[in-house]
């Protein structure tokens, strides 16, 4: 037998969790045509359009991944999953490869699209 505030709790959560990996998803279509692009090429040979698309498969990533905690909101889960991506990324900036600038930016746009997430009267 289920509790009904229960499934509330879980049906809200994956509400927010959907929509904010729909909204990463737009950000990855966007970033697409970039791979193949060879004006976003580093001097070094990386191509800056592959390695964002490795950020925003981390920051999806985590999104599908990251499960709620018992009885955390949907916008408490959202801004959990943020922090998760911002570690994320201060990781990679510690790195000051090329690659790894592209990678930070993209789950820097992905941390905005999580964001856009939130119920607008969420605090």
């Amino acid at each position: 037998m289920t509790d009904d505030k229960n499934e509330m709790w879980l049906d809200d959560v994956e509400i927010l969790r959907q929509k904010a990996i729909s909204n990463v998803l737009a950000r990855k279509r966007e970033n697409s045509p970039r791979m193949g692009d060879p004006s976003w090429t580093s001097y070094s040979g990386y191509n800056y359009g592959r390695w964002a698309g490795r950020g925003f498969n981390i920051a999806l990533g985590l999104l599908e991944n990251t499960a709620p905690q018992a009885g955390e909101a949907g916008p408490d889960y959202l801004r959990r999953v943020i922090a998760l991506v911002r570690a994320q990324r201060d990781e990679y900036r510690a790195d000051e490869a090329d690659e790894d600038g592209a990678c930070s930016g993209a789950l820097d746009a992905a941390m905005w699209a999580i964001t856009d997430a939130l119920p607008k009267s969420a605090p």
